[in-house]
């Protein structure tokens, strides 16, 4: 029996709406605790190829709510534990998993070929990168966000008036009459980024696990609806995991004029260089980037480091502790960005990487 038997019985999905998932191209940023379950659905629904995308490892204290890990994944990328996983449930499906810091520079080959973007992210800078991304590409995206109790979910679009040309974004300088109507972007919506501070994180305010749950799994209902039907569903839901109250905002007239995204076409976050170091949030480490976007040969320095310290290797990750600092551990990637654990000092996760990666 045809393993999407269930769904094909559908009237919305039937014969022809299991073929044109399965020729879809989706991308979900950020597998974490909501982009795990949104992932999972349309794997499991049948969507063509997924791509995934993590900068982080999974810390066990992701297990209580990211359902795509065990504790066996304890430590490894999420992006590659996340593509094994999901291999494993439909390998159908063609999961390409890319494990990198997500910015404007990276993002612009990932949207080559993509029908739908899922947002699994889990901080609103990246989804101003991703907004700007999906706008000057004339792509939707379906936004998801869950903190303590309460969960959001929004199909944003919008299309600026710009011209692609290669992989390069320019504005048209025009406003033209497509942009004065139909669904927001999320500049329309939250013009400014948050200042730091002013929002509550899941280190502080906690996470309802089912919440993140309900979350994904609307989002993959609306990628369903619209890679089938091709229809956007220009709404936004606000769940309560409690209560189980869902409040619902029409947004089909929700685009702005004066917006600077999709009504101006500036695409600030998308051109923004990205930090050059950062602390992880609760996490008691810090990831610093290349200067320059590079390659690791890691079996090269896998082969160099172990004479002085602790090695493990995947595809596409090095761990390695020295026997100098035992209390220091990093992971560093393929594509050059390392995050040390056991300090929250900059200028010494910088140091560290100096002496032990280089450059």
């Amino acid at each position: 029996m045809n393993r999407y038997a269930r769904q094909i019985r559908l009237a919305e999905v039937a014969d022809e709406g299991q073929a044109k998932l399965a020729r879809s191209r989706v991308l979900v940023i950020g597998v974490g605790a909501i982009g795990s379950s949104a992932a999972e659905w349309i794997v499991r629904m049948g969507v063509g190829v997924v791509h995934v995308v993590d900068r982080d490892v999974v810390d066990v204290t992701n297990l209580h709510r990211q359902a795509l890990y065990a504790e066996s994944d304890v430590g490894a990328s999420k992006a590659e534990s996340a593509a094994r996983r999901l291999v494993s449930i439909n390998a159908d499906v063609r999961v390409i998993p890319h494990a990198i810091d997500l910015d404007g520079e990276s993002l612009r080959g990932l949207l080559n070929d993509i029908d739908l973007v899922i947002d699994g992210t889990d901080n609103a800078e990246t989804r101003y990168v991703i907004n700007d991304g999906c706008v000057g590409r004339g792509l939707p995206w379906i936004m998801g966000a869950a903190l303590g109790r309460e969960g959001r979910v929004a199909m944003l679009r919008g299309r600026a008036g710009v011209k692609v040309v290669g992989d390069e974004l320019r504005a048209s300088g025009q406003v033209d009459a497509e942009v004065r109507g139909g669904g927001a972007c999320l500049r329309c919506l939250y013009p400014s980024v948050p200042a730091a501070g002013e929002l509550p994180t899941c280190e502080s305010a906690g996470v309802l696990p089912a919440m993140v749950g309900m979350v994904g799994s609307m989002q993959a209902s609306v990628a369903m609806r619209y890679l089938i039907s091709g229809d956007p569903v220009d709404r936004l839901w606000t769940l309560d995991g409690w209560s189980l109250r869902v409040r619902e905002i029409d947004l089909s007239d929700g685009r702005r004029a004066d917006c600077v995204c999709c009504g101006l076409g500036r695409f600030e976050f998308f051109d923004r260089p990205s930090h050059a170091s950062a602390k992880l949030c609760g996490r008691g480490a810090v990831q610093v980037r290349p200067a320059a976007a590079t390659r690791v040969d890691l079996s090269r320095l896998s082969e160099r480091l172990a004479r002085i310290g602790v090695i493990v290797r995947s595809d596409m990750m090095l761990k390695f502790s020295p026997h100098e600092h035992p209390s220091l551990s990093m992971n560093l990637f393929a594509d050059g960005r390392m995050i040390l654990f056991g300090t929250e000092d900059r200028a010494e996760a910088r140091s560290f990487y100096a002496r032990y990666v280089g450059a």
